[in-house]
């Protein structure tokens, strides 16, 4: 939910901003914000209306990752084309979004349940209409306003089941910042914190040209870009009925929840519904899981399924890299004891993530004291249980990023480097594929599959064939 709500204010309309508190004072304001939670209040009035905006945005974008300490910064072109229309309580977005060489188009059907509340609580934050409906994408649920102080125009809502602490500029009426509790991959118990800034007129609509994102204190994403207002109806859509289309071509999901590729070696498919895989590997000393996203239950949920597949317990617990996404579920899958093995500056991260307090977590656990880590030191390797190798090839991704080689099966398991689609394309390889590549020819690694965190199975030929449909070539180490 965090990154629901966060990823749709920020990549339209919304900005994050730190908190210059310490670590304990920030879990014990998350904490009292949670606590205020209250029975949402009804009646929220339908938003009508027979227009459609597209906005296009484009600037530098900073970003950082969620790592032990500001990490890996990269500047990137940042581009959004946005397209809105209103008509009897229905509303279709569509979106093109560019992110550095990721590019992403979607269109969505949203129903009146879908928008119902969201014209209370833009008229009392006096936040467009569409920048609520965006939080509404991934998350269809009812947003509703709790209430309003007069004294420092703070608003509490609650979208879905978070609750939101929205702070307005008393000289302006704008929106300044957006807070809400979460459980952060390293902190656990946090806040989340969404700025404004540098506001623009577009179509008579007041977007913000600068855009912070910020998680436990870190700052995650810094960005500012121009506006440029094409007009209304410049991009004609229409308000539909229709059912949203589905995935386009080479998406979809695997065949089955799991696939064996040798002796005790077995992919485990598809974390929490989503398109997150993991790898479980029979070793001399124990069973290993590689990867652990999504949340602290799917982290669980992937340590009884790695147990299963392997006929025994999982000794052992690997991360390719600390981004939240691929270490989400870190904390519940090493509680019942397991050790870890994980990048040499991530260390402090994963020991974090490990005996955090999760007040926030939905599923119940006892966070461990302490662990026991193994690291992979940076540009360098380390053997695993006799039968795997880790490497660290970083410095794309993340500053370290590790690769995952079980010689005798010609496995080797990576997380967003490279991705090869369900329908047996690729995609043009982005810099972290041209990384991965060149480690691979230079190690002369005999390599027969490449399982990833996302995406189908592939082989050499396929991460070949996806370098090669680059426009430009691959960057130089």
């Amino acid at each position: 939910m965090r990154r629901t709500i966060g990823m749709a204010l920020i990549g339209l309309v919304t900005s994050a901003a730190a908190l210059a508190q310490d670590a304990p004072e920030r879990s014990a304001e998350a904490v009292a914000i949670a606590e205020r939670a209250a029975e949402a209040l009804g009646g929220a009035e339908r938003l009508r209306a027979a227009a459609a905006l597209r906005y296009h945005v484009d600037g530098p974008a900073r970003i950082a990752s969620q790592g032990p300490a500001p990490d890996e910064p990269a500047d990137y072109r940042y581009h959004v084309d946005f397209a809105l229309s209103f008509a009897d309580g229905r509303a279709v977005v569509t979106t093109g979004f560019a992110f550095g060489p990721s590019r992403f188009e979607s269109t969505r059907h949203l129903d009146g349940e879908t928008v119902r509340g969201a014209n209370e609580i833009a008229r009392h934050a006096r936040l467009s209409p569409h920048a609520i409906l965006e939080a509404f994408l991934d998350e269809p649920a009812s947003l509703t306003l709790i209430s309003r102080d007069p004294d420092t125009d703070v608003i509490a809502g609650v979208l879905g089941r978070q609750l939101l602490r929205v702070h307005i500029d008393r000289q302006t009426g704008l929106v300044e910042r957006v807070v809400w509790p979460i459980d952060d991959p390293r902190h656990g118990d946090a806040l989340a914190q969404v700025s404004f800034a540098d506001y623009r007129e577009a179509e008579g609509w007041r977007l913000p040209g600068r855009v912070r994102f910020e998680e436990a204190g870190h700052e995650v994403f810094d960005l500012a870009f121009e506006i440029y207002a094409l007009g209304a109806g410049a991009m004609p859509v229409t308000a539909s009925d229709e059912a949203p289309a589905s995935p386009g071509p080479g998406r979809g999901s695997p065949p089955g929840d799991s696939h064996v590729f040798g002796n005790g070696v077995v992919a485990l498919y598809d974390v929490a519904g989503a398109d997150y895989h993991s790898l479980a590997v029979q070793t001399e000393d124990g069973g290993l899981l590689i990867e652990a996203p999504g949340s602290i239950g799917d982290g669980l949920n992937q340590l009884r399924r790695a147990s299963e597949a392997l006929g025994g317990p999982v000794t052992l617990i690997a991360s390719t890299h600390h981004h939240g996404d691929h270490s989400g579920g870190f904390p519940g899958a090493v509680s019942q004891g397991a050790d870890a093995i994980v990048a040499a500056g991530h260390a402090g991260y994963f020991r974090d993530a490990a005996t955090a307090p999760r007040s926030f977590s939905p599923v119940r656990f006892e966070p461990v004291e302490d662990i026991t880590l193994h690291t992979v030191p940076a540009g360098g390797r380390r053997e695993i249980g006799g039968r795997v190798i880790a490497y660290d090839v970083g410095n794309v991704h993340s500053r370290e990023h590790l690769v995952f080689f079980v010689p005798d099966a010609g496995v080797l398991f990576q997380s967003d480097m490279a991705v090869f689609l369900w329908d047996g394309s690729v995609e043009p390889a982005r810099d972290q594929a041209c990384r991965l590549l060149a480690f691979l020819e230079a190690e002369q690694l005999p390599v027969r599959t490449i399982v990833g965190g996302h995406g189908r199975p592939g082989t050499l030929e396929d991460l070949r064939a996806a370098v090669a449909l680059r426009e430009a070539p691959c960057p130089a180490r």
